[in-house]
């Protein structure tokens, strides 16, 4: 049986509403054919200009678009690689050099690859046996004899410290009490691979109290 196939639009005017044939469809030939009235202009050109600025630019468009050369329908520009920002942990830190002081450090050591990560980066708790260390030791003379560490007031680690970098630590008494003396600590670092690279790699302030035998607080002796 031969049914032809008969496929009608309706499309809403401006002005009312139309009934309009688009297409018709036959079987026997295989061919599609299609009719567009003069009622049908108006509400196509509205339909076109709702979708197809949404989907396709011209050529002309899509050099303003973008500065380039427009390329043909269903071909999309290749993605360029966005560029990456240097990652702060990679490479040596870009850092200003510094004189050392124009003083005796108090204690001068040069980390160990024991004293490392697997990374070649000193552990900052190292870093920080070594200041007390350094801190204590103007302590110890100001007391004359034992002292405790009791607080860490402050500690900034400014740089990385490397293994083979050559440490010096600068201790100065800030304040004393009726027990107890307060330490400024700072550390520089002499970069080995730069001989004239020095950079300022800690900070910190630390208060220690003189102790006794028994391990308790005593008074400071008097300055002479």
């Amino acid at each position: 049986m031969n049914v032809p196939l008969l496929r009608a639009l309706r499309v809403e005017g401006a002005r009312g509403q139309h009934g309009v044939l688009l297409g018709e469809w036959k079987t026997g030939s295989g061919r599609a054919g299609a009719r567009l009235g003069g009622v049908l202009a108006a509400p196509l050109r509205l339909l076109l200009s709702r979708t197809i600025p949404d989907t396709v630019l011209s050529q002309k468009a899509a050099r303003a678009a973008d500065g380039r050369r427009a390329l043909p329908l269903g071909h999309a520009p290749a993605m360029q690689p966005r560029p990456r920002n240097p990652s702060p942990f990679h490479g040596p830190p870009m850092t200003d050099s510094f004189p050392l002081p124009q003083k005796s450090p108090a204690l001068r050591v040069v980390p160990q690859p024991s004293d490392a990560n697997v990374h070649g980066d000193v552990f900052g708790g190292w870093i920080m046996s070594q200041v007390d260390i350094a801190g204590s030791i103007p302590a110890s003379r100001r007391a004359n004899g034992r002292v405790a560490t009791v607080a860490v007031n402050s500690f900034l680690f400014k740089q990385p410290v490397f293994v083979g970098d050559l440490l010096s630590f600068y201790a100065d008494i800030v304040k004393t009490g009726t027990t107890s003396v307060t330490v400024e600590v700072e550390v520089y670092a002499q970069r080995m691979r730069l001989a004239d690279e020095v950079v300022k790699v800690t900070e910190a302030t630390l208060t220690y109290v003189a102790t006794g035998s028994d391990r308790r607080p005593r008074p400071l002796p008097a300055v002479e």
